[in-house]
């Protein structure tokens, strides 16, 4: 392989100064000595700190866009691509987990950051929503809302929990296994997202109570 680039040297270093710090206290001095470039040479490449953070979550806002795609017209489903919408996101979220908890971080604190994917949050909730209306929950657009919701909590709080806990047994995506890698190094499990995939929707279709006292 051929030696980086100028601009990705920066976007690899940006991801680790902007994971290891956040948004406001990294530098592009810190990124560019990082990177082993010129300060100048790295506003060549990008206009400002703001335009080249937001290229670095680029994945996480492609990702996000294509689940909201994914939903649209989407009928007659009997949870099977509720329970592959959530393998997806829960793998790509674990392959993602650094930029994902620097998201959900930067979010509380900066004003910009929160704009931005505050447009994208709305745009996957309604479509989710939709998507819940028309196959589960005709009854109540408000039900179907409360739903989606949760559905959409459910994969952030996988993220917050690995970010918080790291990989514990039984914890899920990440915890065991050698098919694939995570961002930061670690086994990337896909059976073991399939199977807390398919407990999850189990819960989220049918609820909580035990089905032997049904």
């Amino acid at each position: 392989m051929g030696r980086p680039n100028a601009r990705g040297k920066i976007m690899d270093a940006a991801t680790e100064v902007f994971c290891r710090k956040g948004y406001g206290e990294a530098t592009t001095r810190e990124i560019s000595e990082r990177a082993g470039i010129a300060e100048v040479t790295l506003f060549r490449n990008f206009c400002t700190k703001k335009d080249l953070y937001f290229e670095v979550l680029r994945p996480v806002r492609g990702q996000l866009s294509e689940v909201i795609e994914s939903l649209k017209d989407k009928t007659g489903d009997d949870g099977a691509m509720l329970k592959n919408l959530l393998i997806d996101r829960l793998t790509m979220a674990e392959k993602n987990s650094r930029l994902f908890g620097l998201l959900l971080n930067d979010m509380q604190y900066h004003r910009d950051v929160k704009v931005e994917f505050a447009g994208i949050y709305r745009g996957l909730l309604d479509a989710l929503t939709q998507y819940l209306s028309r196959n589960f929950i005709k009854s109540s657009r408000q039900e179907a809302a409360a739903a989606a919701r949760y559905f959409i909590w459910l994969i952030m709080g996988s993220v917050i929990n690995k970010n918080l806990l790291g990989d514990t047994e039984d914890q899920g995506p990440g915890s065991q296994g050698t098919s694939g890698d995570s961002t930061d190094g670690r086994p990337y499990d896909a059976q073991a997202a399939a199977d807390q995939s398919e407990r999850i929707i189990e819960i989220f279709l049918n609820g909580i109570k035990d089905r032997g006292t049904r």
